[in-house]
């Protein structure tokens, strides 16, 4: 800047005086920049020379400094489970955050580890249950070969799109030794079948595991090395695997080792470093495979050296090899925004009508802290010289564009917005005051805007506009909107009762309000763009004298940020099911059995992590389920159960009586149990207090839920017979009273 410096100077006949010196300092401005208003470093708008101004104009919204570059295909994903929620579009963002995700394992191949011979057409191998495509599946195989080198024929994994990460052959010695080949495949899950064929020209062991939270893009941290480890010769316990060097945080080492064996073995888990998890081990020494295999992992949080980590057989020595590599996990960008298109109307036109000079409004339900009111008050102008106005607003509430009359006989309107900052102390209403009576000729509104992800809503602009009469045109005069993603909101009144339809772009009717002397009515569209609206228009039934408004509002930052990342090359895609919960994701159907007797009911969709939940089955049971309530409620049941099923549902029994559902068998007959049986020759003792339908047959019965048959209790041993279960109620002598549901036996 520059410093000026001045005093004062007078002169006259008897001298010059001079006054003390004063100075001031101007503050530079920079060349060639752009206003930095929200003071973030980044600036927007037209190049100057301006105090603080910088030399960049990238600020999406100079408006907000937590938000200024603007990142294509961005989509909401709060719960960061790499599902998003809405459409994938440019975003004005903050700075990105790298969320590194977690290396999870998540099954295996049901077959295990699967092995198979030379000649005997090769080894099936499933694949790991509840696969989705985006999962990393590791497949790992160990081949041998008694004086050749072994390998894959016909079928082989990378035929099924696996890619090689690593493999080491050990010949055992040489010479016509079994030769042993250990590797190591991946691939990105892609709509895989329920299991591969794989076929090589000699003994084979092979398993798939599973895993998510992998780079899909770029999944191999490093593919590390391999050990031949020991001989036919000189056999080893150690199977040790070379030390590798991971580049990424939180990778995922494994340790993988095959070998031929003649008996059955066992890995321990590697050695020296703490946290292996061994995934997977077995083999086959029964088939003539004699192949054995382990897999296992640890997460490295460092990047770095791993140095050599040995597994060691907890008994015996065998020969084959080691390999180790690591997998990279997925790192996404996170981008904090706030989110401005959220605004809603959550409360309808509340017309009020005037009384004498006063308007009085009765404050919206369900306002909260955050929202805006807008209100819209219209009287109808009808004596000269048409000065109507309005002379008392209540408290806290701001005007919009004037007052907004044609001077003529016809509608006065005003409109005025108030930010809601402690709703539990608003008034239970509002009154404004017109400068004379206008009695029933008066209507007004208020609107509430709410902010659905918190925040606050804030005003920007706006302007009145008047409708002359005759033309069914109502026309508003468009406003400069500052930031992107603003609501605009049109308003209009018109003194004759009228209809109004036809709204430009991108605003529609959220209310239209009539009565016998005015017609009031709302629209609201988002702006996505910020800058000119351009008019907006109505079109009304009628072309009375009236006036409207169009203002702007848009939501300031608050508790209203949410996560974005990039949609396609950092999450799987697809719409999240549950946004706020990362344990689940993905809407899959199935079909439910809670009770878990494996009849299930019809097909349901139920969000999930990939994995239908616990009491669901992936397919349908040949016969519906009557009730998934209850194990023994099932089709063909063969016999009753304790008491009612409780669902709710009702039918007779054999008095006629209707009581809840007693349909085990799912039939759809009420049979409460077992079909009844031929009645025997039991009959009940005389001592019995209460009585009991059995076959239909009002018996007297002694000590429920247990009949008496010829004194003894109904077992096999009394009646000579079978015993079965029959249900009945107790009741009074004709049977007649339903008093209490229980179960009985009857001879049969």
């Amino acid at each position: 800047g520059t410093t000026y410096y001045f005093c004062s100077v007078a002169q006259n006949a008897a001298g010059t005086a001079y006054g003390s010196v004063l100075s001031f300092a101007t503050t530079a401005c920079t060349p060639n920049s752009y206003q930095d208003l929200d003071g973030d470093g980044y600036g927007a708008g037209v190049q100057g020379c301006y105090v603080g101004g910088v030399l960049n104009n990238t600020d999406c919204d100079d408006t907000n400094s937590s938000i200024y570059q603007s990142i294509s295909n961005l989509a909401a994903d709060a719960d960061q489970d790499r599902y998003y929620t809405g459409s994938p579009a440019s975003m004005c963002v903050g700075a990105a955050t790298p969320l590194v995700q977690t290396i999870t394992y998540k099954s295996t191949s049901t077959s295990g580890v699967a092995t198979g011979t030379s000649g005997g057409g090769g080894v099936l191998v499933n694949t790991p249950n509840n696969t989705a495509n985006g999962d990393l599946l590791l497949m790992v195989t160990v081949i041998s070969k008694a004086g050749g080198v072994p390998s894959f024929q016909v079928s082989t994994p990378t035929t099924y799109g696996y890619t090689l990460i690593k493999s080491i052959t050990n010949n055992g010695g040489g010479g016509a030794n079994t030769q042993t080949v250990t590797s190591a495949y991946y691939k990105i899950a892609n709509n895989e079948p329920s299991y591969y064929q794989l076929q090589a020209d000699t003994n084979e062991a092979v398993t798939i595991l599973r895993y998510t939270g992998i780079d899909t893009s770029s999944p191999i941290d490093t593919s590390g090395g391999g050990t031949a480890n020991g001989t036919n010769a000189v056999p080893v316990a150690a199977f040790a695997g070379p030390s590798v060097t991971t580049a990424t945080a939180n990778a995922v080492v494994f340790h993988v080792a095959g070998l031929t064996t003649t008996a059955s073995k066992t890995f321990g888990v590697p050695a020296p470093a703490s946290g292996w998890t061994i995934r997977k081990q077995g083999g086959s020494t029964s088939t003539g495979a004699n192949l054995y295999l382990e897999v296992s992992d640890m997460t490295q949080t460092t990047p770095g050296v791993t140095g050599i980590q040995t597994s060691t057989l907890t008994s015996g020595t065998a020969y084959g090899g080691s390999i180790m590599f690591a997998l990279k996990p997925l790192i996404r960008n996170y981008y904090s925004g706030a989110s401005k298109n959220t605004i809603a109307q959550v409360a309808p036109l509340n017309p009020n009508t005037g009384s004498g000079n006063n308007l009085s409004i009765v404050k919206p339900s369900l306002i909260s802290n955050g929202d805006m009111l807008v209100a819209l008050l219209c009287a109808v102008d009808s004596s000269s010289p048409f000065n109507l106005s309005m002379t008392a607003t209540p408290s806290a509430w701001v005007q919009i564009g004037g007052r907004a009359a044609n001077n003529v006989a016809g509608d006065v309107c005003y409109s005025y917005y108030k930010p809601i900052t402690s709703s539990g102390t608003e008034p239970s209403y509002y009154q404004w005051k017109w400068s004379e009576a206008v009695g029933g000729l008066a209507s007004g509104t208020i609107i509430t805007l709410d902010n659905a992800s918190g925040g606050t809503i804030a005003y920007d602009t706006g302007l009145s506009s008047l409708f002359p009469t005759g033309t069914s045109t109502k026309t508003l005069t468009g406003i400069t909107t500052s930031n992107s993603n603003e609501t605009l909101l049109g308003l209009w009144g018109v003194n004759i009762t009228s209809n109004f339809q036809s709204y430009t772009s991108p605003l529609s009717e959220k209310e239209d309000y009539s009565n016998s002397n005015q017609t009031l009515a709302a629209a609201m569209g988002l702006q996505a763009a910020a800058g000119a609206s351009g008019n907006k228009n109505a079109t009304s039934t009628n072309g009375g004298v009236g006036a409207g408004f169009l203002a702007a509002f848009y939501v300031t930052p608050g508790n209203n940020t949410s996560l974005y990342t990039d949609a396609t090359t950092s999450a799987l895609g697809g719409s999240d099911c549950a946004p706020n919960d990362n344990s689940k994701w993905v809407t899959k159907t199935g079909y439910p059995d809670t009770d878990g007797d494996s009849y299930t009911l019809a097909q349901q969709s139920v969000c999930t992590n990939g994995s239908l939940p616990t009491g669901w089955l992936a397919a349908q049971s040949s016969t519906l389920d009557c009730f998934d309530g209850e194990y023994y409620a099932q089709p063909g049941y063969p016999g009753g159960h304790g008491g009612v099923r409780g669902q709710g549902i009702k039918g007779n029994d054999l008095a006629g009586n209707t009581w809840d559902s007693g349909d085990w068998d799912c039939d759809g007959v009420t049979t409460y149990g077992y079909p009844y049986p031929a009645y025997s020759a039991c009959t009940a003792t005389s001592n019995a207090a209460q009585y009991v339908i059995n076959n239909g047959v009002c018996t007297l019965n002694s000590s429920p839920p247990w009949p008496i048959c010829s004194g003894t209790s109904a077992t096999t041993a009394s009646c000579g017979s079978t015993v079965s279960y029959n249900m009945g109620y107790y009741s009074n002598s004709a049977c007649t009273i339903p008093v209490n549901i229980a179960w009985g036996q009857t001879c049969q």
